[in-house]
């Protein structure tokens, strides 16, 4: 009897004491609750290819989206810290030598912008994973805004967006969220606004599911345009899949391996036999296309970046 007494003491002396605590299990913090994204309102245009679909590459699991201008400016240990899965080389997966990575920003889509980034097993000198992806996502969109204000914007919608001298938009201002693969070596990124900014429109995350029809196609040097209809507002891809003429039928494995391993021989090359496979599917002659998923294309000659990736004009060029 005295000895249960003398347990209980024990126990009622553990539990008032302030030195005894007990140590929590430890668990991950949950994702932050919520939370909104506010995205930039880019039209996302899917593309026939010949390729298999990367699954989407995200940068954040319900959080903020990862800040652009710190991914420019932090070291690779800081890197590995931000981003969960920097080491992911499905990219790599394509077996492409290089992808070009497009911007439609609101008010500027018709300038058609994007970049070549060079793609290399590690130490090779180009993008292997998706951490050094994401540098080279933002390395594009800096030198984007930097010749973004001396174009003349179109369109009456989202002027809030269009990036003159007197918009203040910088690179600190964005964070990326996620990288898109859209079909054969194009990429396209969803990114959203970090610093909130009164009157301005966001796009909900259900509206970066629309797109629209592909960019007119024009013709080569020496013929005339060919000019196809682009509905005024976007529709989404079910609606979108309705409206346009029934696919050609599907390429046989030969066939994607034999693009998949022209592509990472020749880029250039392989995209005139895209451009003549499309011609011959449209009834169109080769001479008369210019790259059908690009349209025009706005370059720079060079855009020093991560990889040494450069702006690549139109393959007339």
């Amino acid at each position: 009897m005295k000895w249960a007494q003398a347990v209980t003491c024990i126990k009622l002396a553990l539990t008032k004491s302030s030195s005894f605590r007990t140590v929590p299990s430890m668990r991950l913090a949950p994702p932050v609750s919520g939370f909104r994204h506010c995205f930039v309102p880019q039209t996302l245009c899917p593309v026939r290819s010949v390729l298999p679909i990367l699954p989407k590459i995200y940068y954040t699991s319900g959080g903020p989206g990862l800040p652009m201008d710190q991914l420019l400016n932090a070291d690779r240990a800081a890197l590995l810290r931000i981003i969960p899965l920097y080491d992911d080389q499905k990219i790599l997966l394509l077996g492409l030598g290089s992808i070009r990575f497009r911007i439609l920003w609101p008010g500027y889509e018709h300038m058609n912008f994007y970049r070549e980034i060079y793609l290399s097993m590690r130490g090779g000198g180009g993008v292997s994973c998706a951490g050094e992806l994401a540098v080279a996502v933002a390395d594009t969109y800096s030198g984007f805004l930097q010749q973004a204000v001396s174009w003349t914007p179109q369109g009456t919608s989202n002027r809030d967006w269009f990036l003159t001298k007197g918009s203040g938009f910088t690179l600190r201002d964005f964070g990326l969220v996620s990288v898109n693969h859209m079909g054969d070596d194009i990429f396209q990124a969803e990114v959203e606004l970090r610093t909130w900014r009164a009157g301005i429109s966001y796009a909900s995350p259900a509206a970066l599911t629309a797109v629209r029809h592909p960019p007119p196609i024009f013709a080569s040097k020496g013929h005339s345009t060919l000019a196809l209809p682009t509905p005024a507002l976007p529709v989404t891809i079910a609606k979108q899949r309705k409206e346009l003429p029934e696919p050609a039928p599907e390429p046989d494995p030969q066939t994607r391996a034999r693009f998949r391993q022209l592509y990472a021989l020749n880029p250039q090359k392989y995209r005139g036999e895209v451009k003549k496979t499309v011609a011959q599917v449209d009834g169109l002659t080769a001479e008369t296309m210019m790259d059908w998923s690009m349209g025009p294309v706005t370059a720079e000659d060079e855009l020093p970046g991560p990889t040494g990736g450069l702006m690549y004009p139109d393959s007339d060029k």
